[in-house]
């Protein structure tokens, strides 16, 4: 007897701390197909996380308590099988930098190259 086993849409979590960014991006994601998770923060990210197991977390980079960037790192650390996109509108090279070397390394960057200051974690 041959299963045919039904392909799940792809899970992408959500995190911005505010609502009607969240509100927008799950939208325009559930009509593009994808199934969507949303949390306000990056603690609750973390909860969400390991609750659901998205393929890929979708994140502001500002944030009230724990940053983007803290998440990513954190992300990267503990389920490194995720992607993790870093959003903001207060783009800068630096901030470009510093989400590049953590998503290699999974250490958050105090410094970027572009700065002069080294990189916590990196050689």
């Amino acid at each position: 007897m041959t299963s045919v086993m039904k392909q799940q849409k792809p899970h992408v979590l959500i995190v911005d701390d505010e609502t009607n960014v969240r509100r927008v991006l799950g939208t325009l994601l559930e009509q593009a197909g994808y199934v969507t998770s949303r949390a306000a923060s990056a603690e609750q990210a973390l909860e969400v996380v390991r609750s659901v197991d998205p393929d890929l977390v979708l994140t502001d980079l500002r944030m009230d308590g724990m940053s983007g960037m803290e998440l990513l790192a954190q992300v990267r650390r503990s389920y490194p099988e995720i992607p993790v996109i870093v959003i903001t509108a207060h783009g800068t090279v630096e901030n470009a930098v510093a989400s590049r070397v953590v998503s290699s390394t999974g250490t958050p960057c105090s410094g970027t190259p572009c700065s002069g200051t080294p990189c916590r974690g990196t050689p």
